[in-house]
This record gives structure tokens, sequence and C-alpha cells, in this order.
């Protein structure tokens, strides 16, 4: 399995798998899916918000931060 791209996270956990083929152990997936079920479950507050949060966890790695402070105000 291809695991590239921004859904790539996504699709491991759905197989199960790491990044490098290992199993992820069964207790973990299962928190991991209550942890999600109830995230979704969960009101927002806003997307340029969110979008915000995801610009800074994410472009934190490929980006400095002067160039990712421009969307904080």
């Amino acid at each position: 399995m291809d695991f590239s791209g921004p859904d790539s996270i996504d699709r491991a956990i759905e197989e199960g798998l790491d990044l490098d083929g290992s199993l992820i152990p069964l207790e973990m997936l299962n928190l991991y899916r209550e942890v999600m079920e109830k995230e979704g479950a969960r009101k927002r507050s806003g997307v340029k918000k969110s979008m915000r949060n995801r610009i800074v966890r994410s472009g934190a790695k490929p980006f400095d931060q002067e160039t990712l402070h421009l969307i904080s105000d």
C-alpha cells in the first residue's frame, strides 16, 4: 500500500498498519477510534480557526516561523 499524500496516516490507521508495515496494537487503535468518535461529535468554533491550527501544525515542518506568523492574525 502506498502511504504518501495528505491522507496517508488515515489510510494506514484504517488498515491497522504503521507506515513501515508493522501492525498497530489493537488497544491503540481502539483508543484512537474512541477519541476520534468523541472529537467528531464536538461542535466546531469556525473553519478559519481550524484551518489556522492545521496550517501551523503541518506547516511547521516545511515553512519558517515568519511565514506561519502571517496567518496568526
